[in-house]
């Protein structure tokens, strides 16, 4: 009989044989041994090894930039020379037509007579800041003492003299009290005189009423047609007095009106003379005080040095001389406007006067007239009245005594409202004093202001001249330099010279002449046998940078292997456009010594635009795009030690992820793109101007046609990024912006 046993359960009293672990174990050491060997040699970066050919080390050299273009030897260089100006009389013309000259001879002057001052101007200049500078560092004379002692002196004298016109004018001042009281006394006159008036009209008009009523007693008859007749000769007699005494009333206030504005015109021009004196001097300062001042303000704002502003001293001083000197001269200003005033106000007056005193002899006229006519009238009354025992003359008397009575009250309220008017005008020119003296107390402000300039300037004048004020001092006068050579290169601008040697072919002015920019002064001819013409087509692209005076080098297919060299002259500003390509001529002078080159021979001609010597700089091909950004590619495993661990690298793996993910992709394992910074552009080579430095060693060729060495077969690690290019770097993560690792075979 048999026992079965589970095969969850071991059988009782019996063991495993060993032999079968131990086949177990050598078979796990073996896969260990693989694994770790495998680990080895798939995780362990190849050595790079890339061609000669395609690498190359930063280094220092010159960098040439130029363009190409074609060009045609032309027969004859006509070239068009005129000054640079736009118009200009010529003073002396030293050619002529059909005469040979020499290049950088002498063709032509302009009149100067404004460049000459301009440089004396400039010398000057420069000879007064010299001299500044001098006096800076020596210190100040005691000549200069003195002379800002002097107008501490005199700023003082102007104050006192300031002081005691505002105590003069306060003295003129005390009236205002009485001319108050004047003015309500004349108003109280006025009043009672319009009382009186008042009275007079009523008692005139009951005299008027009992002499109708006399009359209307008086049967009609001539008797009674007199008195109405007589009445009204009366009445003109009396307005026509009336009208005198108004006139005569007038009269009398316009000649006290113009006696006081005599009076005041004579005060003021007092007061005029007072300040001429005072401050004429100091306001005659004052435009060149302003000026000064302004100039020092724009040098205080155009300075932009460190530390603390150079001009900050001058501003300080020119701005308390201008200000001193504005308020004398607004004083002045002040005083010769008020004065003019009362000139006008005073003529005004005259000719109120002289129209009052034609009115009043006008009105003594009508008075005689209506008196004759009264007289008249009174007769043939009295005549009548003697066969009339009737008579009104009784009433007629009373009538003709009340209108006296009232005229006479009229005259009195006429001359109290004069009196009044005149009283106000009194007043009224108290007020202007004392408008006179606010303004004198403004005076004696800007006197203390001055005393208080002067004092400041004596005592910087005392004072050592500071470090900063030598340099400030220093600065003018480099400033005075710059202006005398600005100054210089303008006075030679108006002399033309040739640009190279020839015949001259045209000549359109004489001395005296005006010249005029569309027409040359010379036309000179300098196709030479050693000197030709080579007319190059540039392309409007490449233009902007060519100009007269740059090299030229220039090849022509009859002979290769022969190079001449030239200059730039001129670009000719007129287009020509060929298959829709607008083009520039560029005129340039050719050393033909040889007298190979023929006219009508084309060109190939290369024109240096730009140089720089010593300058850090990559072979052209070297320079890659990735979106916007120009760079190079550089394998870290290239380089140094130093240079794999440079922070640049740790950067651009980092933006491997984002910016540069397109050039990671095709980049070999470890290969990085660093953005650069170009300047010139050179036929063969670019200039650095940041992002590599000299020695290290730059990619030539794209990164995706390098051959890295790669093994194949089996790897740990996971799939992934860039790196992860035919699986070998993909271990560790992946590769440069691969994901995380894991087990796989390839």
């Amino acid at each position: 009989m048999s026992v079965e046993v589970p095969p969850s359960s071991k059988p009782l009293g019996l063991k495993r044989p060993r032999k079968r672990t131990w086949w177990y174990l050598l078979g796990g050491a073996v896969v260990i041994a693989l694994g770790v060997g495998a680990y080895v040699k798939f995780f362990t970066h190849p050595a790079v090894n890339i061609p000669a050919g395609d690498y190359a080390t930063v280094s220092y050299g010159n960098v040439v930039e130029t363009i190409s273009a074609a060009g045609t030897i032309q027969p004859l260089q006509s070239i068009s020379l005129n000054f640079s100006g736009a118009s200009g009389v010529l003073a002396t013309v030293n050619a002529s037509l059909g005469q040979h000259v020499q290049a950088g001879q002498v063709l032509a002057t302009l009149n100067d007579s404004t460049d000459i001052p301009a440089v004396q101007s400039a010398q000057a200049g420069v000879a007064a800041a010299q001299a500044t500078l001098l006096q800076d560092e020596a210190g100040a004379t005691p000549q200069e003492i003195a002379v800002a002692q002097a107008s501490v002196q005199k700023a003082q004298v102007a104050l006192a003299g300031a002081e005691q016109q505002y105590k003069d004018q306060e003295a003129v001042d005390s009236n205002h009290a009485s001319a108050q009281q004047a003015i309500l006394n004349a108003e109280n006159t006025v009043q009672q005189a319009q009382g009186t008036v008042a009275s007079d009209q009523a008692a005139v008009s009951a005299a008027q009423v009992k002499l109708q009523q006399a009359q209307a007693a008086v049967s009609t008859s001539t008797v009674n047609s007199l008195p109405a007749t007589i009445t009204a000769a009366e009445a003109a007699v009396t307005a026509a007095q009336k009208q005198e005494t108004a006139d005569t009333t007038a009269l009398s206030n316009d000649q006290k009106s113009l006696t006081l504005a005599q009076q005041t015109l004579t005060a003021d021009q007092a007061t005029l003379a007072q300040d001429q004196t005072l401050y004429g001097t100091l306001a005659g300062q004052y435009p060149a005080d302003e000026t000064a001042y302004q100039n020092a303000m724009n040098d205080y704002n155009s300075w932009h040095g460190y530390g603390s502003n150079p001009y900050s001293s001058e501003v300080s001083t020119t701005s308390q001389a201008a200000s001193a000197a504005e308020s004398a001269y607004n004083t002045i200003q002040s005083a010769t406007t008020t004065v003019q005033n009362d000139q006008t106000a005073v003529q005004t007056a005259t000719k109120n006067v002289q129209d009052d005193e034609a009115t009043i002899q006008s009105a003594k006229a009508a008075v005689a007239n209506d008196q004759a006519q009264l007289t008249s009238d009174q007769d043939q009354q009295a005549s009548d009245q003697t066969n009339n025992p009737l008579s009104v003359s009784a009433a007629q008397v009373s009538l003709q005594q009340a209108q006296t009575t009232l005229a006479n009250a009229e005259s009195s309220y006429k001359s109290a409202e004069a009196s009044l008017q005149a009283t106000k005008n009194v007043e009224d020119n108290t007020t202007t004093q004392q408008q006179a003296l606010d303004a004198d107390q403004n005076n004696i402000a800007s006197a203390k202001n001055g005393v208080t300039s002067a004092e400041a300037s004596l005592a910087e004048t005392e004072a050592v001249s500071t470090p900063a004020q030598i340099a400030s001092a220093k600065a003018s006068l480099q400033s005075a330099e710059a202006q005398l050579a600005s100054a210089k290169v303008a006075q030679s601008d108006t002399v033309l010279t040739a640009p190279v040697s020839g015949v001259i072919v045209a000549s359109n002015y004489l001395p005296g002449d005006t010249f005029s920019a569309s027409s040359p002064v010379f036309v000179l001819d300098g196709s030479l046998k050693s000197d030709l013409q080579d007319n190059v087509q540039v392309s409007e692209a490449d233009i902007a940078q060519v100009k007269p005076g740059e090299k030229v080098t220039v090849n022509a297919p009859s002979f290769p292997n022969a190079t001449f060299h030239g200059t730039v002259l001129e670009v000719e500003p007129t287009p020509t456009v060929v298959n829709n390509v607008t083009e520039y001529t560029v005129l340039t002078s050719v050393n033909n010594s040889s007298g190979d080159l023929l006219p009508g021979m084309t060109t190939s001609v290369t024109i240096q635009t730009a140089s720089a010597s010593h300058v850090l700089m990559i072979p052209a091909v070297a320079l890659q795009t990735v979106g916007t950004e120009e760079g190079v590619y550089i394998h870290p495993e290239f380089n140094s030690a130093k240079l794999k661990n440079n922070k640049k690298f740790t950067a651009a793996k980092k933006k491997l992820s984002g910016k540069f993910a397109q050039a990671a992709a095709k980049a070999s394992s470890g290969v990085i793109f660093v953005p650069v910074t170009v300047g010139l552009f050179g036929s063969t080579s670019v200039q650095v101007t940041k992002g590599v430095y000299a020695g290290e060693k730059i990619l030539l060729v794209d990164p995706a046609s390098l051959k890295l060495p790669v093994s194949k077969g089996f790897h740990f690690g996971g799939g992934g990024g860039a790196g992860a290019h035919h699986g070998a770097f993909g271990g560790h993560g992946g590769g440069a912006a691969g994901g995380a690792g894991g087990g796989g075979a390839k």
